[in-house]
């Protein structure tokens, strides 16, 4: 979903005026980005591949990273360039994301095998 504008641009006119948006494609960006953020939190929960987090994650760095630079007064001169530092600085992000996501599952499995043992302990000592 993300990039969407991309795609469409290529089948219609997204330059249109859109008032606090300047076009029409800066309004289709805007929004597939919080809709996809939406759609990841109900999905994370069906335990996906921990790869497909890296377009979204890219997607959400490039855009803070973007704005903050031409917040800054900053130009980006060199697109490449700016595409190589989005993709350093996602590649740690998702690293970190991965860990964490792990850690998390290994917290809730010792949690399950905790409540497991002490229910067994529990019926033995009732019986």
């Amino acid at each position: 979903m993300l990039y969407m504008e991309n795609i469409l641009g290529l089948f219609f006119n997204l330059k249109i005026a859109v008032p606090n948006f300047v076009v029409l494609e800066n309004f289709i960006y805007a929004t597939e980005s919080a809709v996809s953020a939406i759609i990841i939190l109900f999905a994370s929960r069906s335990n996906p591949y921990k790869l497909a987090y890296i377009v979204p994650l890219y997607a959400w760095v490039n855009v803070l990273i973007g704005n903050t630079i031409m917040v800054l007064g900053f130009e980006i001169w060199a697109f490449w360039w700016y595409r190589l530092l989005i993709f350093g600085t996602a590649v740690p992000v998702y690293i970190i994301l991965v860990n964490t996501i792990r850690q998390q599952e290994a917290r809730e499995r010792s949690e399950q095998a905790r409540q497991r043992l002490l229910n067994n302990y529990r019926k033995q000592h009732d019986e």
